[in-house]
């Protein structure tokens, strides 16, 4: 299997606080899928954060072959899709069609290669039709659909959630999974579910206190009682 992401090193402490992340090392592999476990306030939204730029931590980052940095944010932003724990902070278009092919009329392309595309991965969440529906108006779990659709329209590499069943009922996080898995990226997925890592994680990272503690094959992590009790996920 391809290197696909190398974190070496990775370090960031919010100004004044003790929080934050602290020499954070390892690799992903092209078609694993990580799911990233640990209490509140053990550095996951920050580590996700630091990985993709969106904060200016020390160490080394390289994804699919391009070293992280200033000169380099726009061609990382073009291997990963990001999709925020909360989809408010992600849509800012007030229509379906506009915030999801936002990225595409970036680049320059032409409506209808747009709409056409749009349609393509609005299909792929569930949401054929909803092109020309207001954002604001949408259910919690529609927008999360939205957001994903937004984040895989350029076609990354990466994919990366932020508690992605947060406020989700059960049949919104089974029909997330199927969404997900049908996607088929390498995917990064931090969150406090149990149940939806379980399934849809080939490994999963423990964090702790800003530490990296643990990073293995799933089976190894949840067959391993005292350090799933240690971080509260008995």
């Amino acid at each position: 299997m391809e290197k696909i992401i190398e974190v070496e090193g990775l370090s960031f402490f919010y100004p004044e606080t003790e929080r934050g992340i602290r020499d954070i090392t390892f690799d992903v592999y092209e078609g694993d899928v990580i799911g990233i476990m640990g209490p509140n306030g053990s550095g996951k939204t920050t580590l996700l954060f630091s990985m993709c730029g969106l904060l200016k931590a020390r160490g080394k980052v390289i994804i699919d072959g391009i070293p992280l940095s200033t000169r380099n944010f726009n061609g990382i932003r073009e291997k990963i899709g990001f999709v925020f724990q909360d989809p408010d902070d992600q849509l800012f278009m007030p229509v379906v069609f506009q915030d999801v092919g936002f990225t595409l009329f970036q680049k320059g392309f032409p409506e209808d290669f747009v709409l056409k595309r749009v349609r393509e991965v609005l299909g792929m969440v569930g949401l054929q039709g909803f092109e020309e529906r207001e954002t604001h108006k949408l259910s919690y779990g529609e927008k999360k659909k939205v957001c994903i659709a937004s984040a895989i329209i350029h076609e990354p590499k990466i994919l990366i959630f932020d508690e992605p069943t947060a406020w989700l009922d059960p049949k919104g996080r089974r029909e997330l999974l199927e969404i997900i898995k049908g996607i088929k990226k390498t995917t990064i997925i931090a969150g406090h579910d149990l149940e939806f890592i379980e399934k849809i994680s080939t490994k999963i990272m423990v964090l702790e206190s800003g530490r990296m503690i643990a990073f293995s094959h799933k089976e190894k992590i949840l067959t391993d009682s005292s350090l799933l009790k240690r971080i509260g996920f008995e």
